[in-house]
């Protein structure tokens, strides 16, 4: 089964191979016996399956919060902080931009007038 996108097991039960012997020949509380420890073994194994679940569950939680930090603390301020940097470049460009254009006009303007 799939959870959280984890592969976890998961209990289907437990098949017992039972042996037959003669009803008369043993003891009358050994069918009830029989039963108890087959739910004894099926719930032990059972719990089993559950511990994995949820040492796996809880695996993938720590290494998801581990990229979630990551993210958080910092990529997304690097990311941020390179945005910055490159509105600063666009920001001088346009300016370098506007003053290369207006010498240009000047320059036009000159050789025109003379």
């Amino acid at each position: 089964m799939n959870i959280a996108g984890v592969e976890v097991p998961v209990f289907n039960g437990v098949d017992f191979e039972t042996r037959a012997y003669d009803l008369f020949e043993q003891e009358p509380w050994l069918d009830d016996a029989v039963e108890a420890v087959k739910n004894v073994v099926s719930i032990q194994i059972e719990r089993e399956i559950i511990r994995e679940q949820h040492r796996l569950i809880a695996r993938e939680l720590q290494v998801t919060t581990q990229r979630v930090n990551l993210f958080e603390k910092v990529k997304i301020p690097e990311a941020k902080e390179n945005i910055r940097v490159i509105n600063i470049a666009i920001g001088d460009a346009d300016t370098s931009a506007v003053a290369r254009s207006k010498i240009a006009k000047k320059k036009l303007q000159e050789t025109t007038a003379a």
